[in-house]
């Protein structure tokens, strides 16, 4: 009975030695557990998202760049055209030119105008006689000529020639006009031959 007690004390006492290695088994790996979840846990690098500062880039904005347009101003001074009338210049028929010539051929005798008598005496009469000759002619001769008028009608043109010193000559575009005048004192009746140009001649033969 006695030792039936003591197997079961030592039983009792075997079950809890048991039972208290196993708790502390189970204490010891817990705690190692612990240890190691704590080690594990400071093993841990937790990296706290640092202040992200956001640097949001500013808009740029791009002013428009001034654009200075420079018109071109162009003047333009009205043009004046100014039109000149066209030179008129008067025709005398031969019949007229010749009277008017008669007219001033007759003022430049009154005058005794001796140069303007050989400036339109032709140029044949100055060359086939020469112009001292000539001018001796106008001044002792048709100098002498009073009241010379044109007294009839004026025919022409014509071609003649005429004898001079140095030879014959053939003149052309003479105009004949019936002319009075006086000479020392006595009045005449002749054909006077004239050349229309510019300036208009006489035709005389130079003695």
């Amino acid at each position: 009975m006695l030792r039936r007690r003591v197997g079961m004390i030592l039983v009792g006492l075997g079950t809890a030695l048991l039972v208290s290695a196993g708790v502390g088994s189970v204490i010891s790996d817990t705690d190692e557990q612990t240890v190691s979840a704590g080690a594990a846990a400071s093993d841990v690098t937790t990296t706290l998202p640092s202040d992200t500062t956001s640097t949001q880039a500013e808009p740029t904005t791009t002013e428009p760049t001034e654009t200075t347009t420079t018109v071109a101003t162009t003047t333009s001074q009205p043009t004046t055209t100014t039109t000149i009338p066209p030179t008129t210049t008067t025709t005398l028929a031969p019949d007229a030119a010749i009277a008017a010539f008669v007219g001033e051929f007759a003022a430049a005798i009154a005058a005794e105008d001796t140069d303007w008598l050989l400036d339109h005496l032709h140029s044949a009469m100055i060359l086939g006689y020469g112009e001292d000759v000539c001018r001796n002619f106008i001044n002792v001769e048709i100098l002498e000529l009073t009241q010379y008028t044109l007294t009839g009608s004026v025919v022409g043109p014509v071609s003649k020639t005429l004898t001079t010193g140095i030879g014959d000559v053939t003149v052309s575009g003479i105009y004949s006009a019936e002319t009075s005048f006086v000479f020392q004192g006595s009045q005449f009746d002749a054909k006077a031959d004239f050349v229309l140009g510019d300036p208009i001649t006489w035709l005389a033969i130079c003695r």
